[in-house]
């Protein structure tokens, strides 16, 4: 007669079906905290030695991104991504003057002028 254990894995070995199957542990884990731009707060658990990723999707549909990191990356805020974006196209000379056209047609609106 076959004997079957009422739990599974119930101990460092157990049989299913007449045969011994050895008890593996699970693989070592860590739980990556995530949060979203609605402050929904949840973990999402990842194999230990796995580097997790910087956006998750939330369960409302938004991206939730780690603690501590912005909308564009550890330390990155959208005006320091443009600027960086823009200097990779422009010296700072040109940016220079691209700034006094703008602000001389912003002048020149509130004064009642055409530019």
């Amino acid at each position: 007669m076959i004997q079957h254990a009422t739990r599974v894995a119930s101990g460092p070995a157990h049989r299913w079906q007449g045969a011994e199957v050895p008890y593996e542990r699970p693989a070592p884990r860590q739980l990556v905290p995530y949060r979203c731009d609605r402050g929904h707060v949840f973990e999402v658990p990842f194999a230990a030695a796995a580097e997790p990723p910087g956006e998750w999707a939330c369960r409302c549909g938004m991206l939730a991104r780690l603690p501590g990191t912005a909308a564009n990356g550890p330390g990155e805020s959208e005006h320091d991504r443009c600027m960086r974006l823009l200097l990779l196209r422009r010296i700072p000379a040109q940016l220079g003057e691209i700034l006094a056209e703008q602000l001389a047609e912003m002048a020149a609106q509130r004064e009642g002028g055409t530019p």
